[in-house]
């Protein structure tokens, strides 16, 4: 979720993309479609930091299995799904949808998007760090961006500070004296 970066990206990520302060990685999915795939420099998080600062380096892949080897998707996945299940989180329910949502690792891509749009970051920062397309986080924000109160407080606070509020402050009718 601190990287807004795809499964199999990830799997694939050695110590030589880290270099203490960002991941740098070539996404693979354009270089499915014959490609050069889209570089992406993703600073870390402190708590991402602290993580990978942490681990031991048995291997010259980032996620390994126990015994050191690279993950295999397929195995990387039934550990994910067996994980979910263990912490009872396999599905959720959301407020502007009926059914509870079955959920994915590809989910945490999403997550990200939303939480750093949350935070404030403009769409060009978002797709600076996931690799998104402009239009492809716009559908995702369009999508599952809950508007809530915060958010809100948030544009009006901004609103409040921008020199243009002024002038639209100007515009506003006082309520009649009596």
């Amino acid at each position: 979720m601190h990287t807004g970066q795809r499964q199999g990206d990830l799997l694939q990520l050695r110590w030589s993309n880290y270099d203490g302060e960002y991941i740098s990685l070539r996404q693979a999915k354009s270089k499915r479609a014959g490609f050069r795939g889209k570089l992406v420099n993703i600073p870390c998080t402190a708590a991402l930091r602290s993580m990978l600062d942490g681990m031991d380096r048995a291997s010259d892949f980032i996620l390994t299995t126990k015994t050191g080897h690279p993950f295999k998707k397929r195995y990387f996945s039934r550990l994910w799904s067996e994980s979910m299940i263990a912490a009872n989180i396999e599905s959720v329910k959301f407020p502007h949808i009926e059914e509870p949502q079955e959920l994915h690792f590809h989910d945490l891509r999403g997550t990200a998007v939303i939480m750093l749009n949350e935070a404030g970051c403009a769409i060009g920062e978002i797709v600076a760090i996931t690799g998104h397309s402009l239009k492809t986080a716009a559908t995702i924000l369009e999508q599952y961006l809950a508007r809530t109160k915060h958010l809100a407080d948030s544009a009006i606070a901004k609103f409040e500070a921008a020199p243009s509020a002024e002038f639209a402050n100007r515009l506003q009718t006082k309520a009649p004296e009596n």
